[in-house]
Protein backbone atom coordinates (compact mmCIF):
# COMPACT_ATOMS: atom_id res chain seq x y z
CA UNK A 1 0.00 0.00 0.00
CA UNK A 2 2.78 2.36 1.03
CA UNK A 3 4.38 1.73 -2.83
CA UNK A 4 1.44 3.28 -4.53
CA UNK A 5 1.21 6.10 -2.09
CA UNK A 6 4.50 7.04 -2.79
CA UNK A 7 3.58 6.76 -6.55
CA UNK A 8 0.59 9.30 -6.11
CA UNK A 9 2.52 11.83 -4.02
CA UNK A 10 5.50 11.75 -6.81
CA UNK A 11 2.50 12.20 -9.80
CA UNK A 12 0.72 15.23 -7.39
CA UNK A 13 4.50 16.86 -6.55
CA UNK A 14 6.81 16.01 -9.82
CA UNK A 15 3.54 15.56 -12.50
CA UNK A 16 5.46 19.11 -14.48
CA UNK A 17 8.43 17.53 -14.74
CA UNK A 18 6.77 14.00 -16.02
CA UNK A 19 4.46 16.08 -18.49
CA UNK A 20 7.12 18.07 -20.15
CA UNK A 21 9.39 15.03 -20.28
CA UNK A 22 7.04 13.08 -22.05
CA UNK A 23 5.86 15.97 -23.67
CA UNK A 24 10.07 16.39 -25.16
CA UNK A 25 9.78 12.50 -25.97
CA UNK A 26 6.44 12.42 -27.98
CA UNK A 27 7.74 15.29 -30.04
CA UNK A 28 11.20 14.05 -30.96
CA UNK A 29 9.82 10.50 -31.89
CA UNK A 30 6.97 11.47 -33.68
CA UNK A 31 8.79 14.63 -35.73
CA UNK A 32 11.90 12.17 -36.14
CA UNK A 33 9.90 9.51 -37.18
CA UNK A 34 7.79 11.62 -40.25
CA UNK A 35 11.08 13.42 -41.50
CA UNK A 36 12.72 10.13 -41.52
CA UNK A 37 9.55 8.59 -43.40
CA UNK A 38 10.01 10.93 -46.03
CA UNK A 39 13.96 10.54 -46.11
CA UNK A 40 13.23 6.76 -46.97
CA UNK A 41 10.49 7.26 -49.06
CA UNK A 42 12.36 10.05 -51.05
CA UNK A 43 15.73 7.48 -50.92
CA UNK A 44 13.77 4.12 -52.30
CA UNK A 45 11.85 6.24 -55.32
CA UNK A 46 15.41 7.38 -56.46
CA UNK A 47 16.26 3.76 -56.30
CA UNK A 48 13.61 2.92 -58.67
CA UNK A 49 14.38 5.48 -61.38
CA UNK A 50 15.36 3.03 -64.41
CA UNK A 51 19.19 3.34 -65.49
CA UNK A 52 19.43 4.67 -69.05
CA UNK A 53 21.53 2.41 -71.28
CA UNK A 54 24.45 4.81 -71.65
CA UNK A 55 25.70 8.55 -70.78
CA UNK A 56 26.74 10.55 -68.08
CA UNK A 57 23.12 10.18 -66.80
CA UNK A 58 23.82 6.15 -66.20
CA UNK A 59 26.94 6.88 -64.56
CA UNK A 60 25.74 10.06 -62.22
CA UNK A 61 22.41 8.01 -61.28
CA UNK A 62 24.50 4.89 -60.51
CA UNK A 63 26.99 7.00 -57.98
CA UNK A 64 23.80 8.60 -56.35
CA UNK A 65 22.42 5.02 -55.89
CA UNK A 66 25.39 3.95 -54.35
CA UNK A 67 25.86 7.22 -52.03
CA UNK A 68 22.40 6.24 -50.61
CA UNK A 69 22.34 2.62 -50.29
CA UNK A 70 26.50 3.58 -48.38
CA UNK A 71 23.72 6.04 -45.66
CA UNK A 72 21.39 3.13 -45.68
CA UNK A 73 24.23 0.88 -44.31
CA UNK A 74 25.91 3.38 -41.99
CA UNK A 75 23.16 4.20 -39.79
CA UNK A 76 21.12 0.99 -39.68
CA UNK A 77 24.96 -0.79 -38.86
CA UNK A 78 25.90 1.08 -35.75
CA UNK A 79 24.01 2.42 -32.83
CA UNK A 80 22.02 5.55 -32.16
CA UNK A 81 23.50 6.68 -29.12
CA UNK A 82 27.37 6.92 -31.23
CA UNK A 83 25.13 8.72 -33.88
CA UNK A 84 23.98 11.03 -31.22
CA UNK A 85 27.46 11.50 -30.02
CA UNK A 86 29.22 12.10 -33.48
CA UNK A 87 26.39 14.63 -34.88
CA UNK A 88 26.62 16.73 -31.58
CA UNK A 89 30.29 16.66 -30.84
CA UNK A 90 31.40 16.53 -34.31
CA UNK A 91 29.12 19.48 -36.16
CA UNK A 92 31.37 22.20 -34.20
CA UNK A 93 34.95 20.45 -34.80
CA UNK A 94 33.41 19.76 -38.84
CA UNK A 95 31.31 22.35 -39.31
CA UNK A 96 31.98 25.34 -36.84
CA UNK A 97 28.21 24.55 -35.52
CA UNK A 98 27.20 24.11 -32.24
CA UNK A 99 23.86 22.41 -32.05
CA UNK A 100 21.24 23.17 -30.19
CA UNK A 101 20.36 19.70 -28.27
CA UNK A 102 16.94 19.76 -29.46
CA UNK A 103 17.28 20.43 -33.10
CA UNK A 104 20.49 17.61 -32.61
CA UNK A 105 18.43 15.10 -30.85
CA UNK A 106 15.64 15.67 -33.73
CA UNK A 107 18.29 15.05 -36.73
CA UNK A 108 19.75 12.14 -34.68
CA UNK A 109 16.32 10.31 -35.06
CA UNK A 110 15.52 11.73 -38.13
CA UNK A 111 19.00 10.32 -40.13
CA UNK A 112 18.36 6.95 -38.13
CA UNK A 113 14.57 6.38 -38.94
CA UNK A 114 15.51 7.60 -42.28
CA UNK A 115 17.79 4.57 -43.31
CA UNK A 116 15.65 1.84 -41.40
CA UNK A 117 12.27 3.23 -43.58
CA UNK A 118 14.03 2.91 -46.84
CA UNK A 119 14.51 -0.23 -46.21
CA UNK A 120 10.50 -0.37 -44.75
CA UNK A 121 9.97 0.98 -48.05
CA UNK A 122 11.65 -0.80 -50.09
CA UNK A 123 9.67 -3.79 -48.78
CA UNK A 124 6.51 -2.08 -49.66
CA UNK A 125 7.35 -1.17 -53.17
CA UNK A 126 8.90 -5.07 -53.76
CA UNK A 127 5.40 -6.59 -52.21
CA UNK A 128 3.44 -4.70 -55.22
CA UNK A 129 3.05 -6.73 -57.87
CA UNK A 130 4.07 -6.46 -60.59
CA UNK A 131 1.22 -6.09 -62.76
CA UNK A 132 0.50 -2.49 -61.55
CA UNK A 133 3.52 -1.01 -62.71
CA UNK A 134 2.77 -2.78 -65.99
CA UNK A 135 -0.87 -1.61 -65.97
CA UNK A 136 0.39 1.67 -65.79
CA UNK A 137 2.92 1.56 -68.05
CA UNK A 138 0.09 0.20 -71.03
CA UNK A 139 -2.03 3.17 -70.36
CA UNK A 140 1.09 5.39 -71.03
CA UNK A 141 2.16 6.18 -67.60
CA UNK A 142 5.92 7.40 -67.34
CA UNK A 143 7.56 6.16 -63.51
CA UNK A 144 6.94 9.23 -61.85
CA UNK A 145 3.40 9.05 -62.72
CA UNK A 146 3.41 5.26 -62.00
CA UNK A 147 5.14 5.93 -58.83
CA UNK A 148 2.65 9.07 -57.47
CA UNK A 149 -0.63 7.63 -58.23
CA UNK A 150 0.04 3.90 -58.57
CA UNK A 151 2.76 2.30 -56.22
CA UNK A 152 3.09 4.69 -53.48
CA UNK A 153 -0.61 4.82 -52.05
CA UNK A 154 -0.69 1.32 -52.48
CA UNK A 155 2.95 1.02 -50.37
CA UNK A 156 1.75 3.74 -47.90
CA UNK A 157 -1.17 0.65 -46.68
CA UNK A 158 1.45 -2.04 -46.74
CA UNK A 159 3.98 -0.77 -44.53
CA UNK A 160 1.83 1.39 -41.97
CA UNK A 161 2.37 -1.44 -39.10
CA UNK A 162 5.98 -1.55 -40.09
CA UNK A 163 6.68 2.43 -40.29
CA UNK A 164 4.29 2.47 -36.62
CA UNK A 165 6.79 -0.09 -35.30
CA UNK A 166 9.48 2.31 -35.81
CA UNK A 167 7.58 5.12 -34.39
CA UNK A 168 6.88 3.44 -31.45
CA UNK A 169 10.73 2.36 -31.18
CA UNK A 170 12.05 6.02 -31.37
CA UNK A 171 9.46 6.53 -28.40
CA UNK A 172 11.53 4.57 -25.98
CA UNK A 173 14.68 5.06 -28.03
CA UNK A 174 14.73 8.49 -26.87
CA UNK A 175 16.10 7.49 -23.70
CA UNK A 176 19.83 7.36 -25.58
CA UNK A 177 20.07 11.30 -26.29
CA UNK A 178 20.61 11.26 -22.42
CA UNK A 179 24.33 10.97 -23.77
CA UNK A 180 24.36 14.73 -25.66
CA UNK A 181 21.92 16.47 -22.84
CA UNK A 182 18.56 16.12 -24.34
CA UNK A 183 15.96 16.70 -21.31
CA UNK A 184 13.01 13.77 -22.28
CA UNK A 185 11.16 11.88 -20.20
CA UNK A 186 14.35 9.67 -19.07
CA UNK A 187 16.49 12.51 -18.20
CA UNK A 188 13.49 14.30 -16.10
CA UNK A 189 12.77 10.88 -14.13
CA UNK A 190 17.07 11.21 -13.26
CA UNK A 191 16.38 14.25 -12.07
CA UNK A 192 12.89 13.26 -9.99
CA UNK A 193 15.77 10.45 -8.32
CA UNK A 194 18.17 13.15 -7.27
CA UNK A 195 15.44 15.09 -5.77
CA UNK A 196 13.38 12.23 -3.67
CA UNK A 197 16.60 9.66 -3.51
CA UNK A 198 13.73 6.92 -4.36
CA UNK A 199 14.53 5.18 -7.65
CA UNK A 200 12.32 2.10 -8.08
CA UNK A 201 9.33 4.39 -8.00
CA UNK A 202 9.82 6.78 -10.83
CA UNK A 203 11.10 4.38 -12.93
CA UNK A 204 7.63 2.47 -12.80
CA UNK A 205 6.32 6.21 -13.47
CA UNK A 206 8.10 6.11 -16.31
CA UNK A 207 7.65 2.87 -17.37
CA UNK A 208 3.93 3.66 -17.24
CA UNK A 209 4.29 6.90 -19.30
CA UNK A 210 5.69 4.76 -21.91
CA UNK A 211 3.55 2.42 -22.10
CA UNK A 212 0.39 4.99 -22.76
CA UNK A 213 2.18 6.88 -25.14
CA UNK A 214 2.96 3.67 -27.20
CA UNK A 215 -0.17 2.03 -26.66
CA UNK A 216 -2.19 5.44 -27.61
CA UNK A 217 -0.40 5.56 -30.72
CA UNK A 218 -0.62 1.99 -31.80
CA UNK A 219 -4.83 2.09 -31.31
CA UNK A 220 -4.06 5.54 -33.69
CA UNK A 221 -2.17 3.81 -36.19
CA UNK A 222 -4.90 0.65 -36.28
CA UNK A 223 -7.50 3.22 -36.93
CA UNK A 224 -5.09 5.01 -39.95
CA UNK A 225 -4.61 1.76 -41.31
CA UNK A 226 -8.39 0.21 -40.59
CA UNK A 227 -9.29 3.93 -42.71
CA UNK A 228 -6.35 3.06 -45.31
CA UNK A 229 -8.24 0.08 -46.42
CA UNK A 230 -11.72 1.70 -47.39
CA UNK A 231 -15.18 -0.03 -46.86
CA UNK A 232 -15.50 -3.81 -47.14
CA UNK A 233 -18.81 -3.40 -49.23
CA UNK A 234 -19.58 -0.96 -52.10
CA UNK A 235 -23.13 0.85 -53.09
CA UNK A 236 -24.55 -0.98 -55.91
CA UNK A 237 -25.61 2.15 -58.81
CA UNK A 238 -28.46 2.14 -60.18
CA UNK A 239 -28.32 0.90 -63.98
CA UNK A 240 -30.31 3.59 -66.39
CA UNK A 241 -29.61 2.06 -69.48
CA UNK A 242 -29.07 -1.10 -71.45
CA UNK A 243 -25.45 -2.20 -73.06
CA UNK A 244 -25.60 -1.04 -76.63
CA UNK A 245 -24.82 -3.71 -79.27
CA UNK A 246 -22.43 -2.02 -80.90
CA UNK A 247 -19.71 0.32 -79.29
CA UNK A 248 -18.71 3.63 -80.53
CA UNK A 249 -15.43 3.34 -81.01
CA UNK A 250 -13.61 6.85 -79.93
CA UNK A 251 -11.06 6.09 -83.06
CA UNK A 252 -10.61 4.62 -86.20
CA UNK A 253 -8.56 1.46 -85.88
CA UNK A 254 -4.61 1.87 -86.57
CA UNK A 255 -2.96 -0.06 -88.94
CA UNK A 256 -0.14 -1.93 -87.59
CA UNK A 257 2.99 -3.55 -89.01
CA UNK A 258 5.88 -6.12 -87.42
CA UNK A 259 8.74 -6.64 -89.12
CA UNK A 260 12.12 -8.74 -87.89
CA UNK A 261 11.23 -8.28 -84.33
CA UNK A 262 13.68 -10.33 -82.11
CA UNK A 263 13.43 -11.05 -78.41
CA UNK A 264 15.92 -12.19 -76.20
CA UNK A 265 16.18 -13.30 -72.93
CA UNK A 266 20.46 -14.11 -72.05
CA UNK A 267 20.81 -17.07 -74.35
CA UNK A 268 16.90 -18.10 -74.68
CA UNK A 269 16.01 -16.54 -78.18
CA UNK A 270 12.14 -15.91 -77.63
CA UNK A 271 11.20 -14.05 -80.60
CA UNK A 272 13.43 -15.09 -83.38
CA UNK A 273 12.28 -12.82 -86.47
CA UNK A 274 8.57 -12.15 -86.46
CA UNK A 275 6.91 -10.20 -89.38
CA UNK A 276 3.09 -9.51 -89.64
CA UNK A 277 0.41 -7.03 -90.76
CA UNK A 278 -2.94 -5.89 -89.27
CA UNK A 279 -5.02 -3.88 -91.06
CA UNK A 280 -7.13 -1.10 -90.15
CA UNK A 281 -10.10 -2.58 -88.24
CA UNK A 282 -9.07 -6.38 -88.40
CA UNK A 283 -9.20 -8.82 -86.05
CA UNK A 284 -6.16 -11.16 -85.32
CA UNK A 285 -5.84 -14.44 -83.14
CA UNK A 286 -2.17 -15.95 -82.29
CA UNK A 287 -2.53 -19.31 -81.02
CA UNK A 288 -0.20 -21.23 -80.09
CA UNK A 289 1.87 -23.68 -76.91
CA UNK A 290 3.20 -22.04 -74.15
CA UNK A 291 6.34 -20.63 -74.79
CA UNK A 292 6.18 -20.41 -78.35
CA UNK A 293 6.48 -15.99 -77.69
CA UNK A 294 3.33 -15.10 -78.36
CA UNK A 295 2.72 -12.96 -75.14
CA UNK A 296 6.32 -11.56 -75.44
CA UNK A 297 5.52 -10.29 -78.85
CA UNK A 298 2.54 -8.17 -77.38
CA UNK A 299 4.69 -7.39 -74.91
CA UNK A 300 7.08 -6.00 -77.34
CA UNK A 301 4.68 -4.44 -79.43
CA UNK A 302 3.66 -2.03 -76.15
CA UNK A 303 7.37 -1.72 -75.66
CA UNK A 304 6.57 -3.04 -72.20
CA UNK A 305 9.71 -4.78 -73.25
CA UNK A 306 12.04 -3.65 -75.49
CA UNK A 307 13.04 -5.32 -78.78
CA UNK A 308 16.30 -6.60 -79.46
CA UNK A 309 16.01 -5.75 -83.21
CA UNK A 310 13.15 -5.24 -86.06
CA UNK A 311 10.49 -2.80 -86.56
CA UNK A 312 6.51 -1.83 -84.79
CA UNK A 313 5.06 0.54 -87.39
CA UNK A 314 1.94 2.04 -86.39
CA UNK A 315 0.52 3.94 -89.21
CA UNK A 316 3.72 3.86 -90.27
CA UNK A 317 5.45 5.39 -87.26
CA UNK A 318 8.70 3.13 -86.02
CA UNK A 319 7.94 2.78 -82.35
CA UNK A 320 10.68 0.70 -81.72
CA UNK A 321 13.22 4.05 -82.04
CA UNK A 322 11.01 5.88 -79.79
CA UNK A 323 12.92 7.59 -77.00
CA UNK A 324 10.03 8.67 -74.31
CA UNK A 325 7.10 5.72 -75.63
CA UNK A 326 4.38 7.00 -73.31
CA UNK A 327 2.11 8.58 -76.10
CA UNK A 328 2.33 5.55 -78.26
CA UNK A 329 1.21 3.20 -75.93
CA UNK A 330 -1.89 5.61 -74.82
CA UNK A 331 -2.36 4.45 -78.71
CA UNK A 332 -2.10 0.86 -78.52
CA UNK A 333 -3.81 -0.37 -75.38
CA UNK A 334 -3.29 -3.61 -73.46
CA UNK A 335 -5.70 -5.85 -71.89
CA UNK A 336 -4.03 -8.38 -69.62
CA UNK A 337 -4.60 -11.97 -67.88
CA UNK A 338 -4.16 -11.11 -64.98
CA UNK A 339 -6.02 -7.96 -65.26
CA UNK A 340 -3.68 -5.76 -63.31
CA UNK A 341 -6.61 -2.83 -61.82
CA UNK A 342 -4.99 -0.82 -59.68
CA UNK A 343 -6.06 -2.11 -56.22
CA UNK A 344 -6.34 1.48 -54.49
CA UNK A 345 -8.74 2.63 -57.06
CA UNK A 346 -11.97 2.04 -57.54
CA UNK A 347 -13.58 0.82 -60.51
CA UNK A 348 -14.73 4.29 -62.18
CA UNK A 349 -11.06 5.65 -61.05
CA UNK A 350 -9.38 2.80 -62.86
CA UNK A 351 -11.05 4.04 -65.92
CA UNK A 352 -10.42 7.52 -65.67
CA UNK A 353 -6.88 7.84 -64.37
CA UNK A 354 -5.19 6.92 -67.48
CA UNK A 355 -7.50 9.74 -69.64
CA UNK A 356 -6.79 12.54 -66.96
CA UNK A 357 -2.96 11.39 -66.29
CA UNK A 358 -1.62 10.58 -69.65
CA UNK A 359 -4.34 12.15 -71.99
CA UNK A 360 -4.83 15.22 -70.53
CA UNK A 361 -8.81 15.19 -70.09
CA UNK A 362 -10.90 16.96 -67.53
CA UNK A 363 -12.34 14.98 -64.70
CA UNK A 364 -16.02 15.76 -66.54
CA UNK A 365 -15.25 14.26 -69.42
CA UNK A 366 -13.08 11.20 -68.20
CA UNK A 367 -16.29 10.04 -66.15
CA UNK A 368 -18.61 10.33 -68.88
CA UNK A 369 -16.47 8.63 -71.36
CA UNK A 370 -15.59 5.83 -68.54
CA UNK A 371 -19.49 5.97 -67.56
CA UNK A 372 -20.24 4.96 -71.48
CA UNK A 373 -17.81 1.67 -71.69
CA UNK A 374 -18.40 0.63 -68.39
CA UNK A 375 -22.02 0.69 -69.21
CA UNK A 376 -21.43 -1.05 -72.15
CA UNK A 377 -19.00 -4.19 -70.94
CA UNK A 378 -22.44 -4.53 -68.10
CA UNK A 379 -20.04 -2.68 -65.23
CA UNK A 380 -22.32 0.57 -64.38
CA UNK A 381 -23.17 -0.79 -60.96
CA UNK A 382 -20.12 -1.62 -60.03
CA UNK A 383 -18.55 2.02 -59.93
CA UNK A 384 -17.64 2.11 -56.54
CA UNK A 385 -16.00 -1.48 -56.39
CA UNK A 386 -12.55 -2.20 -55.98
CA UNK A 387 -10.78 -4.57 -57.91
CA UNK A 388 -10.62 -7.05 -54.76
CA UNK A 389 -14.07 -7.09 -54.46
CA UNK A 390 -14.84 -8.16 -57.91
CA UNK A 391 -14.98 -12.03 -59.75
CA UNK A 392 -12.48 -13.23 -62.44
CA UNK A 393 -15.22 -12.17 -65.23
CA UNK A 394 -15.73 -8.82 -63.76
CA UNK A 395 -12.52 -7.69 -63.29
CA UNK A 396 -11.79 -8.59 -67.01
CA UNK A 397 -14.58 -6.44 -67.95
CA UNK A 398 -13.70 -3.37 -66.07
CA UNK A 399 -10.08 -3.46 -67.90
CA UNK A 400 -11.21 -3.71 -71.33
CA UNK A 401 -13.50 -0.32 -70.00
CA UNK A 402 -10.42 1.02 -69.31
CA UNK A 403 -8.55 0.33 -71.94
CA UNK A 404 -11.82 1.44 -74.59
CA UNK A 405 -11.63 4.29 -72.30
CA UNK A 406 -8.07 5.53 -73.71
CA UNK A 407 -9.70 5.47 -76.98
CA UNK A 408 -7.00 3.74 -78.48
CA UNK A 409 -5.98 2.64 -82.36
CA UNK A 410 -5.54 -0.33 -81.49
CA UNK A 411 -6.00 -3.00 -78.40
CA UNK A 412 -3.85 -6.00 -77.82
CA UNK A 413 -5.43 -8.97 -75.55
CA UNK A 414 -3.02 -11.65 -74.11
CA UNK A 415 -4.51 -14.53 -72.82
CA UNK A 416 -7.99 -12.51 -71.43
CA UNK A 417 -9.76 -15.18 -70.69
CA UNK A 418 -7.06 -18.16 -69.25
CA UNK A 419 -6.96 -16.66 -65.62
CA UNK A 420 -11.37 -17.10 -65.55
CA UNK A 421 -13.30 -19.90 -64.42
CA UNK A 422 -15.49 -21.37 -67.72
CA UNK A 423 -18.24 -20.02 -66.52
CA UNK A 424 -16.65 -16.67 -66.23
CA UNK A 425 -15.64 -16.77 -70.13
CA UNK A 426 -18.25 -15.95 -71.85
CA UNK A 427 -19.11 -12.89 -70.63
CA UNK A 428 -15.63 -11.59 -71.36
CA UNK A 429 -15.72 -13.01 -75.04
CA UNK A 430 -19.11 -11.72 -75.71
CA UNK A 431 -17.80 -8.30 -74.86
CA UNK A 432 -14.77 -9.01 -77.16
CA UNK A 433 -17.25 -10.15 -79.83
CA UNK A 434 -19.22 -6.86 -79.69
CA UNK A 435 -15.46 -4.81 -79.76
CA UNK A 436 -14.80 -6.79 -82.68
CA UNK A 437 -17.99 -6.07 -84.34
CA UNK A 438 -17.57 -2.40 -83.48
CA UNK A 439 -14.53 -2.01 -86.12
CA UNK A 440 -11.33 -1.92 -83.37
CA UNK A 441 -8.13 -3.12 -84.34
CA UNK A 442 -7.93 -5.82 -82.30
CA UNK A 443 -4.46 -8.47 -81.41
CA UNK A 444 -5.41 -11.30 -79.50
CA UNK A 445 -3.14 -14.16 -77.68
CA UNK A 446 -5.81 -16.99 -76.74
CA UNK A 447 -6.24 -20.71 -76.10
CA UNK A 448 -10.02 -19.63 -76.92
CA UNK A 449 -10.28 -21.68 -80.53
CA UNK A 450 -14.08 -20.62 -80.45
CA UNK A 451 -13.28 -17.27 -80.76
CA UNK A 452 -10.56 -17.44 -82.89
CA UNK A 453 -13.00 -19.33 -85.23
CA UNK A 454 -15.89 -16.85 -85.36
CA UNK A 455 -14.43 -13.66 -84.69
CA UNK A 456 -11.04 -13.49 -86.13
CA UNK A 457 -10.47 -12.10 -89.28
CA UNK A 458 -7.30 -14.16 -89.36
CA UNK A 459 -5.55 -16.33 -87.01
CA UNK A 460 -1.94 -16.68 -86.90
CA UNK A 461 -0.06 -19.77 -85.77
CA UNK A 462 3.38 -19.08 -83.80
CA UNK A 463 5.62 -21.88 -82.65
CA UNK A 464 9.52 -21.49 -81.11
CA UNK A 465 9.42 -17.75 -81.31
CA UNK A 466 8.68 -17.30 -85.27
CA UNK A 467 4.99 -17.18 -87.40
CA UNK A 468 4.82 -20.98 -88.70
CA UNK A 469 1.49 -20.18 -90.60
CA UNK A 470 -1.00 -17.82 -90.84
CA UNK A 471 -4.94 -17.27 -92.39
CA UNK A 472 -8.06 -17.17 -92.47
CA UNK A 473 -9.85 -18.98 -89.14
CA UNK A 474 -11.33 -21.48 -92.31
CA UNK A 475 -8.00 -21.87 -93.71
CA UNK A 476 -5.87 -22.08 -90.60
CA UNK A 477 -8.64 -24.62 -88.42
CA UNK A 478 -9.87 -26.88 -91.89
CA UNK A 479 -7.08 -26.34 -93.93
CA UNK A 480 -3.32 -26.37 -92.23
CA UNK A 481 -0.66 -26.41 -94.13
CA UNK A 482 2.14 -26.93 -91.89
CA UNK A 483 3.10 -30.67 -89.64
CA UNK A 484 3.13 -28.19 -86.42
CA UNK A 485 -0.16 -26.59 -86.79
CA UNK A 486 -2.25 -29.90 -87.84
CA UNK A 487 0.01 -31.03 -84.54
CA UNK A 488 -1.12 -28.34 -82.67
CA UNK A 489 -4.61 -28.57 -83.32
CA UNK A 490 -5.31 -32.22 -82.90
CA UNK A 491 -3.91 -31.94 -79.57
CA UNK A 492 -5.88 -28.61 -78.81
CA UNK A 493 -9.20 -30.38 -80.35
CA UNK A 494 -8.60 -33.61 -78.68
CA UNK A 495 -8.42 -32.26 -75.10
CA UNK A 496 -11.19 -29.61 -75.38
CA UNK A 497 -13.36 -33.29 -76.43
CA UNK A 498 -12.12 -35.00 -73.44
CA UNK A 499 -13.09 -31.38 -71.54
CA UNK A 500 -16.52 -32.05 -72.65
CA UNK A 501 -16.59 -35.36 -71.82
CA UNK A 502 -15.73 -35.05 -68.27
CA UNK A 503 -18.32 -32.02 -67.98
CA UNK A 504 -21.14 -33.92 -68.75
Amino acid sequence: MTFFVTIGDLLIKYWPNFLKGAGVTMLLALAGTISGFLIGMIIQCVRTIPEKEKGFGRIALKIIKGVLTAYVELFRGTPMMVQACLIYFGAPILFGWQLNKLIAGYLVITINTGAYMAEIVRGGFDSIDVGQRDGATALGMNHVKTMIYIIIPQTMRRILPAAGNELVANIKDTTVLNVIGVIELFSNVKDVINFTFKSFEPFVIAALIYFVLTFTVTRLLKLLEKGLEGKAHYELIEETETQPEKLAIGQSGGTLTVRGLRKSFGKNDVLKGVDFHVASGEVVSIIGSSGSGKSTLLRCINLLSKPDEGEILLDNMNAARLKEPTAYRAKVAMVFQQFNLFENLNVLENCIIGQTKVLGATKEDAEKNALYYLRAVGMERFLKAYPRQLSGGQKQRVAIARALAMSPEIILFDEPTSALDPEMVGEVLKVMRTLADSGMTMVVVTHEMSFAKEAADRVIFMDAGIIAEEGTPDELFNHPKNERTKEFLQRILADHSFDLANSV
